[in-house]
Parts: C-alpha cells; structure tokens; sequence
C-alpha cells in the first residue's frame, strides 16, 4: 500500500513541476490535493518492547512477553495521531504466539507459545495504514533435558 501511495504523490508532484516550469494554469492540480495525498496515513511501524531481543526474537518461557507499540505515519513521513480501539492485530501462526490488545493505548502484549515464527500484522481499521514484522520465538536458554539416576540403597 505504502509503495502505491508513494508513486502516486511522485507522479502528481512531478506534474505540478512541470506545469509551474511551463507556467501553465494548474487548475487540474491544486496544492490542496497535494496536501491532502501527503497527510493520509500510509503504513504503521511496529516498536518492540519487553522481554523481546534487537532481532524480534523472544525465548520462550512462562513469564516472557513482547510489547507491540503501534506508530501510524502519514505520508510525508510525519505521525498521524490514531484512535486506539481501530487498531488492529493479527499473527499469521496462533500456535507461535498470542496477543492480547489494550483498546486504549492501540498497544499489544504479545505472549509465546511454542518454538517457531509468525507474522505479526497491525492495521488501522479506519485509515486502512498497514504494517507488520516478523516475531520469533526461540527455545529456552539452559538445560532441555533432565536426567535422573537410581541407586538401591541397602
């Protein structure tokens, strides 16, 4: 989505140009409509925060959780401030990890579950900006078997 809104701003900037390099009437192109395409909302980004490692991963544990913070721009690149409760998440893999979404902050808690990775999916129901990442869950650091020894005892 973000990629198609962008071509299209360029392609209407690059008109205006041309028709003030050739002092044209540019009627058919108003700078409000430029205005406008740049403060639509293009694509949210994802900040990970919690228990969550600087390549998106999170070991698997019973406490351990990854928060989603949600950051919705427009397209000139500058933050569009969202309603909260339109925001909305999805993870292509339930079995790897689930959420849970606070209707007031937009934010998420994510919880792991098993071994693997998903695509975790944020969209604004009302503008319709996207954006996702890729949240991995990894195994547990220490011991991953437990041995036992039996002795008789007389």
């Amino acid at each position: 989505m973000f990629e198609h809104e962008t071509h299209e701003l360029l392609k209407k900037i690059i008109c205006v140009l041309e028709n003030i390099e050739r002092e044209q009437d540019l009627t058919n192109i108003s700078l409000e409509s430029l205005y406008n395409l740049l403060s639509q909302p293009t694509h949210i980004t994802i900040e990970w925060s919690g228990d969550i490692m600087a390549d998106n991963s999170i070991a698997l544990s019973p406490t351990a959780k990854a928060v989603a913070t949600p950051t919705e721009n427009n397209a000139d690149g500058s933050v569009f401030t969202f309603n909260p409760a339109d925001i909305q998440y999805a993870v292509q893999d339930p079995t790897v990890a689930s959420f849970v979404v606070d209707p007031a902050t937009g934010v998420a808690t994510f919880t792991p579950l098993q071994v693997g990775a998903t695509q975790v999916a944020v969209t604004d129901a009302t503008t319709g900006a996207t954006g996702s990442s890729l949240l991995t869950v990894t195994a547990a650091a220490g011991a991953k078997t437990l041995s036992l020894t039996w002795a008789n005892t007389p």
